[in-house]
């Protein structure tokens, strides 16, 4: 036998070195014998020609298994049963196996929500400049009441929006980050693990501000710009052809709106609406930047821009 067989058969029972090699012909069937050592004990499986094998050991004709009349005691079971069981944990990856899934499938949905993040925000950046280059936000004396507010409001929306998304991405990647680098044994610390733990269901009991930030953040900051675009398009214009056509573009890009947060209720997981969702934000962000020892004084450097 070769190195590598002499080292396969010190790991494995003795009755199931001796089916490793028959009559010269190697066996191939590194397979066969992890499925050996899961068995416990039990027949091993061997891929024999017919009219070959080892003299004094019967074979079934169809899968060729070893009839064993040997007896094993209760030591040598507790033995093979722990060998059964280190390999288990072996193919499904460890003690930590069902943690790490968790954590690599939230993972990827930071990820995946930080890409459209970034496709909003570059859409987001390409309306401001359109309208800034093109004036039709510049608010003049002539202007009326209602014409200034909206077209202040669509620079508020779209200023907002563009904000929102770049936080989303940002929250997103350092969440992504902190999960991959925090231990597993961390990890089962702070969530017990169970069959029914989902990969949000994992984000939301133990990172809810940054699960919620980066929902809220996406869905909202797409409305804004939707909304701006709406608003941009109801703001009359020197051009009166047009004037029917941009009422129906505005009003259907509200009636979008509404049919989004319409399916995304519908949709809704762990809280009862977004409203609800984001009533929920509110509370989650005082209590861990207000009302919270030692205090976080860099919060309110918030009130200034309120």
């Amino acid at each position: 036998l070769s190195n590598q067989q002499q080292v396969i058969e010190a790991s494995l029972p003795k009755e199931s070195a001796s089916l490793i090699s028959i009559n010269g012909t190697t066996m191939k069937t590194t397979l066969v014998i992890l499925l050996s050592c899961l068995a416990g004990g039990q027949a091993r499986p061997s891929f024999v020609p017919e009219g070959r094998g080892i003299k004094g050991v019967n074979y079934e004709q169809k899968w060729a298994v070893p009839i064993e009349t040997t007896t094993t005691t209760s030591k040598d079971s507790s033995e093979i049963s722990a060998a059964s069981k280190s390999a288990v944990l072996s193919l499904r990856g460890g003690v930590n196996a069902e943690v790490s899934d968790i954590v690599v499938s939230a993972y990827d949905w930071c990820i995946n929500l930080g890409a459209p993040s970034a496709l909003v925000a570059g859409a987001v950046i390409a309306t401001i400049y359109e309208n800034i280059g093109s004036g039709a936000l510049e608010v003049r004396s002539t202007d009326t009441r209602m014409v200034k507010f909206a077209k202040r409001m669509t620079r508020v929306l779209l200023l907002s929006a563009f904000a929102l998304e770049v936080m989303a991405i940002f929250v997103t990647t350092v969440t992504g980050t902190m999960l991959l680098s925090r231990t597993l044994d961390y990890m089962d610390e702070i969530v017990p693990v169970t069959a029914e733990t989902t990969p949000l269901a994992f984000l939301r009991s133990n990172f809810e501000f940054e699960y919620l930030t980066a929902r809220i953040a996406f869905l909202q900051g797409l409305v804004n710009w939707v909304i701006a675009i709406a608003i941009s398009h109801v703001i009359p214009s020197a051009n009166n052809a047009t004037r029917l056509m941009n009422k129906f573009i505005g009003s259907s890009l509200v009636t979008v709106v509404l049919i989004m947060y319409a399916f995304y209720n519908n949709h809704m997981t762990f809280y009862d609406n977004y409203w609800g969702m984001l009533s929920h934000w509110f509370k989650v962000t005082a209590k861990r930047y207000v009302f919270n020892y030692p205090p976080r004084p860099m919060v309110y450097l918030i009130l200034p821009s309120l």
